[in-house]
């Protein structure tokens, strides 16, 4: 098991782990944010405002640090 992460009951589906996972409120790199800009400018064409929206919604499930 890698570090950070969660012991996983046999027959769990993925979306169940996520889910527990993001309750514990992980902690996520600025370089980690910065890639995800980089994924909404150039394969998603996103404006400053979606791409907001998008770091606001990270935000409120992951803290940030570095």
């Amino acid at each position: 098991m890698c570090e950070g992460e969660l012991p996983v009951p046999t027959g769990s589906s993925k979306a169940d782990r996520a889910e527990a996972w993001l309750q514990e409120q992980p902690v996520i790199s600025v370089q980690v944010l910065n890639e995800v800009i980089q994924v909404c400018v150039r394969n998603f064409q996103m404006g400053r405002d979606e791409i907001g929206q998008v770091l606001e919604l990270v935000r409120s499930v992951a803290r940030s640090c570095c």
